[in-house]
């Protein structure tokens, strides 16, 4: 088995992979460099994959061990040649460590550019942590201080995800995690985000997570107002709203404002309605809503 072919076998296996229940054609890698030229090795790639007619391209680490601890085995992606097993370097914490130190320094291997932010200082020394929540990318815990969130299928442009927290940090705003440094490449002649590393805020908590708690305690208590049953989410609504107002004012000062044409409202109802009118074949018994 070749590389490409482990890796071929083993992406449709990974969460964040789209194009899921459709034969691959091809694999190729476009784009590899390496990163740790040691045991273990890590290898940065860019690989395309063909299906149906289309291609799309997602970033792969790949470490490389001549024999794969017990830990890391489920991270195997196949045999990659010279009696080395290829595995998701994102799970190995001896080597995501060098992504920090390479921040730090502010390297630039290759084609992968790493960045820090002004003024800050990244501790090189933390172990990581894949956090299992992410559908569409791979998100790394170190310690108790930064998130690196690593984009599996990068898209060249500008990236909101690093574009909006640096305004917005900038601007002194509360409510958003301010980021620390970034992994970025070039893909069709233009600056493509990699990764994205920022500040972990330990007591945050997402208003959907607030609403489904005051929901269960609701059900669950004996109660049928939200008040009595210790689950009221009213007051944690009110700040949250308050929070996307100070967002958004703080957004309007960032990038400006701007007021849609009326032909762009027309395009932009035809869009929900398209999705509407999806979800009703999809589930009928939406229709008398």
């Amino acid at each position: 088995m070749t590389f490409e072919e482990g890796l071929a076998a083993w992406l449709p296996r990974q969460r964040w992979f789209a194009g899921k229940g459709t034969p691959i054609d091809d694999v190729t890698i476009v784009s590899d460099t390496v990163l740790v030229d040691a045991e273990p090795g890590l290898r940065h790639l860019i690989v395309a994959v063909s299906q149906g007619g289309g291609a799309d391209r997602y970033q792969v680490l790949a470490g490389l061990r001549a024999a794969i601890p017990d830990e890391l085995k489920h991270a195997v992606i196949g045999p990659a040649g010279h009696g080395l097993t290829a595995y998701d370097g994102l799970y190995d914490p001896h080597l995501t460590r060098r992504l920090l130190q390479a921040m730090a320094g502010q390297e630039t291997i290759g084609p992968v550019r790493f960045a820090v932010e002004p003024e800050t200082m990244i501790d090189t020394s933390l172990d990581s942590l894949v956090l299992t929540s992410e559908q569409s990318n791979t998100s790394l815990l170190f310690g108790e201080n930064g998130i690196l969130k690593v984009f599996r299928r990068p898209s060249p442009g500008p990236n909101p995800d690093l574009e909006v927290p640096r305004a917005l940090a900038r601007l002194g705003s509360r409510h958003v995690a301010p980021p620390l440094g970034w992994v970025e490449t070039t893909m069709d002649g233009r600056a493509t985000v990699l990764a994205v590393l920022s500040t972990y805020l330990r007591s945050a908590a997402d208003g959907w997570s607030l609403a489904a708690t005051s929901v269960r305690d609701l059900y669950a208590g004996q109660s049928a107002r939200a008040a009595e049953a210790g689950g009221d989410f009213a007051p944690e609504a009110h700040r949250l709203g308050e929070a996307t107002a100070e967002v958004h004012r703080d957004l309007a000062e960032a990038f400006g404002t701007d007021e849609l044409p009326v032909a762009a409202h027309q395009e932009l109802a035809e869009q929900m309605q398209g999705r509407l009118d999806t979800a009703v074949i999809a589930v009928p018994a939406l229709v008398p809503y």
